[in-house]
């Protein structure tokens, strides 16, 4: 049988150009007599055998014998795709339609190829038709559709327009309306490609704040930045550069001591944004205040008291303050008057450095009228007169006196049984006990002085 031969030659690179398509696609595997002209036909469409034994078919050139179709073909059907008919010499001959299949899918393109005989497709042929890609195998009929934006099962739709599309190969994509490239995600779509203003992330906690995302650093702004769901003083990674020095603020007038500090974002309770209060415990006290006599720089304008707000002379000794009042009045009456301005009373003396200031003031005014002081002995018993049982108004201790050491008039001296209180005389700096109910001896008025009793 020479046909055979013939047919696997016609497979080669090299023999191929010499196989016969018909216009059909019809191989010819024979010499002369094979797929002949319908002159030399037999009774069917089969391969035409001769006169001889079939295997050359010699005189079949012209149709001669083989009309009748002698040792040939009965005339089966085998030229149509696959069907068989008998040889010659009486075997069956198998048919094959096929397609090129240059990328091994399963799948063949092109102009479909009828081979003669045939048991299967060989190398590079493919028995169905239908690939849209013959150079890529994951492309043909069978494959799956999936978001790559080639038509993967060569049925005309590419990615989403297919219906048949793989949904497990869809991306999710986030809104990202403020462009910092993390999305929102309560809007969402699924898509082959995200299209633009759609991201992957779904961390987003502003996205209407591209300055707000997990990537930001936490600031003092009222936001969460980072989105970790702390806001500033709350966020441990808080930039403490953004942060407020606050102020500590024990008295509550919002004004604050500079003594205690802590920084936050926010004012906490407690405390205040400045240092200007000039005394944290008590809340009268500080520069929104006004200023009153009592001893006290009320307003913190680092002096205490004004000559504009009290009665009478105002004198500082360091930031103690004293009144120098020149009123004629008696011992009782003065120490009324001190007492009437807050935290003042008639003057307690305890050394003889405070001694020599308030004598040395009480002269500047008038060095020959008295000044009653707060020192007394009312509650003396007679024994213990004239030099004992004093005290100071205050209820302190006498630990210091500047009493007139001179004979005949050495003081104090209870003169008349009825001197009980005191007054410094500025002509020399010394002291004397007079009687508590008179304003003057003898044409000496007697003036009084209040000092201070905030430390």
């Amino acid at each position: 049988m020479r046909a055979l031969p013939l047919l696997l030659c016609a497979l080669t690179a090299g023999c191929f150009p010499k196989l016969d398509f018909q216009e059909t696609g019809h191989v010819d595997a024979g010499a002369d007599g094979a797929g002949g002209s319908a002159e030399g036909a037999g009774s069917g469409s089969g391969a035409t055998g001769s006169d001889g034994d079939g295997d050359d078919g010699g005189s079949g050139a012209d149709g001669g014998e083989s009309a009748g179709g002698g040792d040939g073909a009965d005339g089966g059907e085998s030229a149509d795709g696959g069907e068989s008919g008998d040889s010659g010499d009486g075997s069956e001959v198998v048919v094959c339609t096929v397609w090129a299949d240059a990328d091994g899918d399963g799948y063949g393109t092109g102009p479909e190829v009828v081979l003669e005989p045939c048991d299967t497709p060989p190398s590079g042929y493919a028995s169905t038709d239908g690939d849209c890609d013959d150079d890529n195998a994951a492309v043909q009929p069978a494959a799956s559709e999936i978001c790559n934006g080639i038509d993967d099962d060569c049925d005309g739709d590419v990615d989403t327009d297919d219906t048949s599309l793989d949904p497990t190969t869809l991306q999710t994509g986030y809104a990202d309306r403020d462009g910092d490239t993390y999305g929102d995600a309560r809007a969402s779509i699924t898509a082959c490609s995200l299209p633009s203003g759609y991201v992957a992330d779904a961390t987003d906690c502003d996205d209407s704040e591209s300055a707000v995302n997990p990537a930001a650093t936490e600031v003092c702004n009222g936001l969460d930045d980072d989105c970790d769901g702390d806001v500033d003083d709350e966020d441990t990674s808080l930039d403490p550069t953004t942060t407020t020095t606050w102020y500590i603020d024990g008295d509550g007038d919002t004004y604050g001591d500079a003594s205690a500090s802590i920084t936050a974002c926010a004012l906490p309770s407690g405390y205040a944004d400045n240092t200007d209060d000039c005394d944290d415990g008590d809340s009268t006290v500080n520069p929104g205040a006004t200023e009153v006599c009592n001893g006290l720089d009320d307003d913190c304008d680092s002096t205490v008291d004004s000559a504009a707000v009290c009665p009478c002379n105002l004198e500082h000794n360091g930031s103690h303050t004293y009144l120098f009042c020149e009123d004629v009045v008696t011992w009782h009456e003065a120490e009324a008057a001190c007492e009437a301005e807050t935290n003042y009373q008639l003057a307690v003396i305890t050394d003889a450095t405070e001694q020599a200031w308030v004598w040395a003031t009480a002269s500047s005014y008038n060095p020959w009228y008295w000044w009653w002081i707060g020192l007394h002995n009312q509650s003396a018993s007679a024994s213990e007169e004239p030099n004992l049982g004093f005290e100071w108004v205050d209820g302190s201790t006498v630990s210091y006196t500047e009493w007139y050491p001179f004979s005949p008039w050495e003081q104090p001296d209870d003169y008349h049984g009825d001197e009980d209180c005191v007054h410094i005389d500025p002509s020399h700096g010394y002291w004397n006990d007079l009687n508590c109910n008179i304003d003057n001896w003898y044409g000496s008025q007697v003036y009084y002085i209040c000092e201070s009793t905030v430390p």
